[in-house]
Parts: C-alpha cells; structure tokens; sequence
C-alpha cells in the first residue's frame, strides 16, 4: 500500500495517493507531486502529457540515486525539457486546503517555500500492507519494517511456510514476485533452485523509458570490485 506521511494527509479528492491519481476527472491546471522516484516520476510525466503543469517535491538531494549516474543525470535533462519542475533537496512540511487548492509549505537549504496546486500526489513509496494479516502465534515472524521475515529461498520461520513479493524483502517489482514464485514451486518439488536478485530488471515507464539491471558503477567502485565501462550512445 502507498506510504502515508503526516505533512499531507490524503484525503482522496486534492490531496491523493497514486491510486487516487489515476481516478482524476479532468486533468488538473497545476499538479503537485511528493516523491520524484519511480510512482512519482511515471504519474507526473504522464499527467504533465496531459497538459498539466507539473512540480515534483524531492526530498533528496540526488536525482534517482538507485540509477547510474550518467543515466540519471541525463534523464533529469530530459524530463525537465518536457516541462517537469524537478525540485531536489525539497523536504515537504505541511499542507493546507485553500479554496478548493492545496497549499504546500517545503524547505530547502535557501529556506521555507509554498506553492499552491489544484491537485496534490503522494508518490514516498509503497510499503507491505502485513498489519492484521497473521496470528500472532503462527510463527511467521515481521521485520522492523513489516516485512515477512524470509531467508534466501523465501521460506519463514515457519516449518512449510513461505512467502514471496512485495509482502518481503527486495524489490517491489511484479516480475520479481512472479520468479521467488516459481524458485519456490522448484524447491518444494525437490529442485536446487535459487535466485540471483543482482539479475532483476528494473523499469521506470516514463518517455523514454529508464531501465537498468545489476549494480551500478558507483555501487561497484563502493564494494572495491574491478569492473570495465562501456558507453554506447543511442543516437549513433
């Protein structure tokens, strides 16, 4: 389910959550949104081909830090050719209904700012919705975050009990469910079966698209491992 925040309460008709945001009437004059990840950047590109005038709120000071450097650094560029405002280092602090718009109060390193926006998303990212889904004696136990505790081939701490997808630790991607899916069918048939997580794609459907699979070059210059760069550009 989306991640709450208490600076903007969702309220389901100008302050909504990404389901909410699919659900507008009429595409919004000025559209703000909180979070310029993976949710935020897909509903705000989409919604700003619309015609919409879009504002993303970033509360961090990199732009999509989980991609490669150059990948993200130009993709900024893109998206702010097509009319994105993308505000990094934006840390939302509050909200008021005004009038039938939303005014929203952020800081930055200069100081506190407002804005006012027909329509207001909040794209923080999702978390497990596991409250209330398991006895409290069956065994399976929550880490600090909600997730089911698993270990490498998704079993819990239950004798014969697994469990796989958003409701565990990694990424939430559909395809990453659909393969701890199959490892476990595999396993409990009998098979070695194992998953390389360091394989999984992931995807942001924007225009164009960003995608990216295994670590990036920061990530390996961190971890100490020798790696070569290749750079082919698309143009050529």
């Amino acid at each position: 389910e989306p991640v709450r925040i208490p600076p903007a309460p969702v309220d389901g008709e100008s302050i909504v959550d990404s389901t909410g945001a699919l659900e507008f009437s009429e595409v919004p004059k000025r559209l703000g949104v909180i979070g310029a990840g993976v949710i935020g950047l897909e509903l705000g590109s989409v919604w700003g081909r619309l015609g919409a005038e879009v504002v993303l709120l970033e509360a961090l000071d990199d732009f999509l830090p989980m991609m490669d450097v150059q990948i993200a650094r130009e993709t900024q560029k893109i998206f702010r050719k097509q009319g994105l405002d993308i505000r990094l280092g934006a840390r939302v602090t509050g909200t008021e209904l005004k009038k039938g718009k939303v005014e929203v109060t952020y800081d930055t390193a200069e100081g506190s700012h407002t804005e006012t926006f027909d329509k207001l998303i909040v794209s923080v990212g999702r978390r497990p919705r596991s409250e209330e889904l398991l006895a409290s004696d069956c065994g399976v136990t929550l880490d600090e975050r909600g997730f089911i505790y698993v270990n490498e081939f998704c079993a819990t701490e239950a004798p014969h009990v697994y469990a796989v997808g958003d409701v565990v630790r990694g990424p939430m991607l559909a395809h990453k469910g659909s393969e701890e899916g199959v490892m476990v069918v595999e396993r409990i048939a009998g098979k070695p079966a194992q998953l390389n997580y360091d394989c999984i794609p992931s995807v942001i459907y924007t225009h164009p698209e960003v995608a990216a699979v295994g670590k990036t070059e920061q990530e390996l210059k961190a971890d100490g491992v020798e790696y070569k760069a290749g750079v082919f550009p698309f143009a050529a």
